[in-house]
């Protein structure tokens, strides 16, 4: 009598049927097919003592030999064809598939470097771990049973799974490279394939697609993710670091909320275990990971610097500490890739070393700026015609979202580099920092204007928040007042939007909201700008470095150059001021500057000299001690503010 099988089907409300006659196992599946129920007795059976455990697998292999054989009479079920899926469903894995805990794990020889303290006499020392048991080789039943409770194995359905890869290729691995794209595959189940790096590929790909997964369904992909890294469950600790980084994608809290789920929480957490793997030291013998390793580490330096950069806190990781050459173009897959993350790392290391310096000093030398300054110089003139936004004519190149995002992290480090020190008068020292904010916004606006800010990472928040101050400044100076005005509606614009998946954007945008609120209604008197106030404690303005910057602004058109010049006679005295370009009423066109359709800020008109607008020092510090007592700017988590409100006229 034949048998007739019917398609395993996951998803059917029909109760699943009892255990298979041939292998006794519940819910036997062979390659998606189930085995014919055996009829269950009253008394279940135990296997007698004995009973050889082989006898068992014997009968499981003559099953699924069985099937393979087609010895069997199988009923087929229509399946519509995937489109835009890399691989064949042979290999897929279905929604909510049971998957056990690894059986083995790999064994991963902890970096150990104690020579310095313990001598040279025993070289083998650092390494020598004697009988050594792995007790955590596989996760007990209990463990798999929480995982299963939070929903680790369950993944989306194949078209869904394509699509949050293609989203976390396209705005994720650019600025964290922790996957072999030619190789990932959504679909492989096999022996080399990762469920945390792919469950961290599907919440990052989930996070870029806001329109697509809701917040409740992000959510519950980070639940999943954050189950399975905590649990242990991947073997491979090279993975589970390059699912730490992914993860970081993820943002529930502000960065004045203490929490075990923000960003920082995880690029600590990866540190620890990257310094065990010795991924900050040159291996003696080249692997096959070698590029992978380099990557993570890159990365998660990189985000090292932004984090400590952005809330003012210590960084973890040092350049002394780490032996590495510098990424090359036989670290990446694709040339363009390489330029990009290489220029990524570069810029993110020097903002982390110049925010570092005002953190612990105050301020910086006049060396330090120097320094800083030329380290900027070189690192632009060092791009690919790709990342450049103007080509070598002059002309605007086409938008490209992510040089767009390079070049906002170059400008806030000129920002930084000659920022105003106080809101209530500005000197002719900040005119690269204010010229450069009116750029930065420029690069906002691109982004805002094609619907990409909701791409933008957590760190862009804190660019915005750097950019709005020397413009809130420049609402001090007459002939500054109407551009600074529309380039912080255009900032508030973009904080808005980003606020909508970056806690930390909306509290800079309260943040921006109130002091701008502040100066625009308290009181304003007659009170020349002073063209004399030193920046960033240094004795002597710009003008020192001011053919390094004009070249810096070269690289953002000719109109850029211009800017500077006029801003800098804006900020002079009265008695010094000298006639400008703007002064002439000679609008900037558009096509020289940044991308094409954007344009620099227009022809500004010159300042009355007899009205320069200020506070009067009562007011002003009124006005802003209420202001810093307000809980709207608790998150004021950045060292800029303290820095920069702390510096009064006629106060210390």
């Amino acid at each position: 009598m034949s048998t007739t099988f019917q398609a395993y089907q996951p998803n059917s409300s029909r109760p699943s049927l009892r255990a298979c006659e041939a292998c006794y196992a519940r819910k036997c599946v062979v390659h998606g097919v189930q085995c014919k129920a055996r009829s269950r007795k009253r008394k279940a059976s135990t296997r007698r003592d004995d009973e050889d455990p082989q006898d068992q697998q014997d009968e499981v292999t003559h099953c699924q030999q069985e099937y393979a054989e087609g010895r069997r009479e199988i009923t087929a079920e229509i399946r519509t064809p995937l489109l835009f899926v890399r691989r064949d469903l042979n290999s897929s894995l279905s929604p909510g598939a049971s998957i056990t805990s690894p059986s083995t794990r790999n064994r991963t020889s902890s970096f150990l470097s104690r020579a310095a303290i313990l001598g040279e006499d025993f070289p083998g020392i650092d390494h020598s771990h004697g009988t050594y048991k792995d007790d955590a080789s596989s996760l007990s039943a209990q463990d798999v049973e929480v995982l299963k409770l939070q929903g680790a194995f369950d993944l989306p359905d194949l078209p869904l799974r394509q699509s949050l890869l293609e989203a976390c290729i396209t705005y994720c691995v650019p600025w964290m490279p922790v996957i072999d794209v030619a190789s990932f595959d959504v679909t492989s189940t096999g022996d080399d394939s990762s469920l945390v790096l792919l469950q961290a590929v599907m919440l990052s790909g989930a996070i870029m697609r806001p329109t697509i997964c809701s917040k409740p369904v992000i959510a519950q992909y980070y639940r999943r993710l954050k189950a399975l890294i905590l649990s242990g469950y991947e073997s491979d600790p090279l993975k589970t670091l390059s699912a730490l980084c992914l993860i970081q994608w993820y943002t529930t809290a502000a960065p004045k909320d203490v929490s075990t789920d923000s960003p920082r929480f995880w690029n600590t957490y990866a540190i620890g275990l990257a310094h065990q793997l010795g991924l900050h030291k040159r291996q003696s013998r080249i692997s096959d990971d070698a590029a992978l390793r380099r990557r993570v580490w890159f990365t998660l330096y990189a985000r090292d610097c932004l984090t400590s950069a952005a809330h003012g806190r210590p960084r973890l990781l040092t350049s002394a500490d780490s032996d590495l050459s510098p990424l090359s173009m036989e670290d990446f897959a694709d040339q363009g890739q390489a330029e990009l993350f290489k220029a990524y790392s570069q810029v993110t290391a020097l903002l982390g070393d110049l925010c570092q310096l005002v953190t612990r000093n105050g301020r910086l030398a006049k060396h330090e700026i120097i320094s800083a300054t030329h380290r900027l110089l070189v690192l632009l003139e060092s791009l690919p015609h790709s990342l450049i936004p103007t080509s070598a004519t002059g002309r605007a190149q086409p938008y490209d979202r992510n040089s767009a995002q390079l070049h906002i992290a170059m400008l806030t480090t000129l920002i930084i580099l000659y920022r105003p020190r106080s809101v209530f008068s500005v000197s002719t020292c900040a005119a690269p920092s204010i010229t450069a904010a009116f750029l930065s916004f420029r690069l906002f606006q691109a982004i805002q204007l094609r619907a990409d800010t909701a791409f933008l990472g957590s760190a862009f928040a804190w660019y915005l928040l750097v950019a709005a101050i020397p413009l809130l400044s420049a609402t001090r100076v007459t002939g500054l007042l109407g551009e600074a005005s529309t380039a912080l509606d255009g900032l508030e614009a973009s904080l808005a939007s980003l606020g909508e998946v970056r806690p930390a954007a909306r509290n800079n945008l309260k943040s921006v909201r109130a002091i701008r609120r502040a100066v625009d209604t308290s009181t304003r008197t007659s009170i020349p700008v002073l063209g004399s106030i030193p920046i960033l404690g240094t004795p002597a303005p710009f003008a020192d470095q001011a053919g390094t910057i004009a070249e810096i602004l070269a690289h953002y058109g000719e109109d850029a150059a211009k800017l500077l010049v006029d801003v800098t006679s804006l900020l002079q005295p009265t008695s010094d001021r000298q006639v400008r370009s703007c002064d002439l009423q000679q609008p900037y066109g558009s096509s020289n500057l940044v991308f094409a359709t954007d344009t620099l800020p227009g022809s500004m008109a010159p300042a009355d000299p007899d009205a320069t607008s200020g506070f009067s020092g009562d007011d002003m510090q009124s006005a802003f001690t209420d202001l810093f007592q307000d809980e709207t700017l608790v998150d004021a988590n950045s060292w800029m503010f303290r820095d920069w409100m702390n510096f009064t006229p006629g106060i210390g």
